[in-house]
């Protein structure tokens, strides 16, 4: 139930701490201070700052209706993902200013695919994708960003969630195919 998921995220020691979902602050310090020992992992953390530079360049499509949406959702995942170990590894505020260029699009949508029961798998892509994104750069974003940034999460992902939840929609809610954890996995990732 809540109190105890509320209870074991506060023994967690995450609490009030970002990033908390999939690494920590702490575990980053630690990947650096290894890969001064450590020339395998020195040259994977110089291929992820390779990446996230890469992702400089690109720009999201963050398209939810129509068809192609899971793979176009991927790959603007992977774009944020690279951007955020970018500014979790480095600080520099030039991968926290592209990521916001691109969470500002996703923001500014009308919707991100949930008022069309068929398009939810993206809704909860894109849901992901945003709870990422707050938590990885909330120390680079704003607290007007942060407030935008939450208040489309509440809106765009999770109202229309624990709608289709209060329903039971047998597409994803009920369902044991992969609209199940993706949809769930996405909504747990932003709430978090």
């Amino acid at each position: 139930d809540l109190r105890r998921i509320r209870e074991t995220f506060g023994r967690s020691g995450n609490a009030g701490q970002h990033p908390r979902i999939l690494i920590t602050r702490r575990r980053i310090e630690e990947l650096k201070a290894q890969a001064r020992g450590d020339a395998q992992l020195a040259r994977l953390i110089v291929d992820c700052l390779a990446d996230a530079d890469k992702s400089l360049q690109k720009e999201n499509r963050f398209w939810i209706t129509g068809t192609g949406t899971f793979s176009t959702l991927q790959s603007d995942l992977g774009m944020l993902r690279s951007l955020g170990l970018g500014w979790l590894l480095t600080g520099d505020r030039k991968y926290v200013d592209h990521a916001w260029k691109q969470v500002k699009q996703a923001i500014d949508r009308s919707e991100w695919g949930a008022t069309h029961e068929h398009q939810f798998l993206g809704t909860g892509n894109m849901s992901a994708i945003m709870g990422l994104a707050y938590d990885w750069f909330y120390d680079g974003f704003s607290p007007e960003q942060r407030r935008q940034l939450r208040e489309a999460i509440a809106e765009k992902a999770l109202k229309p969630g624990l709608f289709f939840h209060s329903i039971r929609y047998p597409r994803w809610v009920t369902n044991d195919n992969n609209w199940n954890p993706v949809s769930n996995g996405g909504l747990l990732t932003s709430a978090i």
